[in-house]
């Protein structure tokens, strides 16, 4: 029974990755083709005060960003981000830098389904990886 579970648990990984690829995809291809770099963030700050200043240093950065509440009864503080400009990577390895990376629900799930792109854009953000030889 838990191998069942533990499949069934890796498919929803898997199909949630896959959604936000196809939402990105479907987005951008009716984009203009200057404007082809698109992305879409769910992040789940948490806090009232992760959730400002996450959004604060988005707008900074990426003054085009467009935030949505996306918030419920059971999920406080989360908000969607999209972004005209840049692609789903360049924000992955801005919102490392920034420490904010494991907030948004793509890092988590590629941390998930892909440990060694996710080491790849954790290392492009200038990160050290514990235990790794340089």
């Amino acid at each position: 029974m838990n191998d069942n579970i533990e499949d069934t648990t890796n498919e929803i990984k898997e199909a949630h990755v896959d959604a936000q690829i196809d939402i990105n995809e479907d987005v951008a291809k009716d984009l203009p083709k200057e404007k082809k770099k698109h992305t879409y963030l769910l992040v789940y700050a948490g806090t009232k005060e992760d959730y400002d200043k996450t959004q604060d240093i988005f707008k900074k950065q990426y003054p085009q960003a467009r935030f949505e509440d996306d918030s419920d009864e059971i999920h406080e503080y989360r908000y969607g981000a999209e972004i005209d400009g840049i692609t789903t990577e360049e924000a992955q390895i801005f919102m490392c830098k920034e420490g904010f990376a494991p907030l948004e629900l793509g890092f988590n799930l590629l941390m998930m389904r892909d440990i060694e792109k996710a080491k790849e854009i954790i290392r492009k953000a200038g990160i050290e990886i514990p235990g790794e030889k340089k």
